[in-house]
C-alpha cells in the first residue's frame, strides 16, 4: 500500500490541476462576454480620449490620513506632439467601495485648461484643500485627468507623472 502512495499523490494532484483549468477557462471565457473591468477605446464622455487616475489624495500612516503633497503634475508626450495644444481637465473621484454603496463615484473638476505647445506640466498647487482625516471614506478622493489629443496621435503620451 505504501509503495502506491506516490502514485495517488500524483494522480491527486494531476486531478486538481484539470479541474483548477476547466473552471478557470470557463470563467474566462464569461469574462469576454462581460468583463469585470472596461478598457473603451471610445469613452462614453465624447470629448475626451484619455482618462487616467493618478492615485488617493490620502495615505495611511498608521493612525489617520493626512493628505499626500503634490505640486505639479508632468505629461510625457511623443515630440510629433510637442507643437500641439492639449486640452485638459483634472479631476477628482470620490473614492467609494461601489458594491457598498451601490452607485457610480462622484467626479469634481476643479481645473480646466490647454497645455500650450512645449508646456508639459500643471500646477496643482493650492489647487484643492485637503485636510488631515481620522477615518477613511469621506474627503478622500482619486487625482486624475482627462486629455483630448489628435486622433492619430492618442497613442503618443508617453508617461504622466507627479514631479514635486
Amino acid at each position: 500500500m505504501i509503495r502506491y502512495l506516490p502514485w495517488i499523490w500524483v494522480l491527486g494532484i494531476g486531478s486538481g490541476l484539470v479541474i483548477l483549468y476547466h473552471s478557470t477557462e470557463a470563467k474566462i471565457q464569461s469574462y469576454a462576454a462581460n468583463p469585470p473591468f472596461r478598457w473603451d477605446k471610445n469613452p462614453l464622455d465624447k470629448n475626451w480620449n484619455l482618462a487616467v487616475e493618478l492615485g488617493l489624495t490620502h495615505s495611511w500612516d498608521g493612525g489617520r490620513f493626512p493628505p499626500i503633497p503634490r505640486k505639479n503634475l508632468f505629461i510625457e508626450i511623443c515630440p510629433s506632439l510637442e507643437t500641439t495644444e492639449i486640452p485638459y481637465e483634472l479631476f477628482l473621484r470620490e473614492s467609494i467601495n461601489v458594491d457598498a454603496e451601490l452607485r457610480m463615484p462622484k467626479d469634481f473638476f476643479p481645473k480646466k485648461g490647454v497645455l500650450e505647445p512645449r508646456q508639459r506640466m500643471i500646477s496643482i498647487q493650492n489647487l484643492w484643500n485637503l485636510k488631515t482625516l481620522e477615518e477613511y471614506g469621506e474627503g478622500i478622493w482619486i487625482y486624475g485627468i482627462k486629455l483630448k489629443l489628435p486622433k492619430e496621435q492618442i497613442g503618443c503620451i508617453q508617461g504622466i507623472h507627479w514631479s514635486d
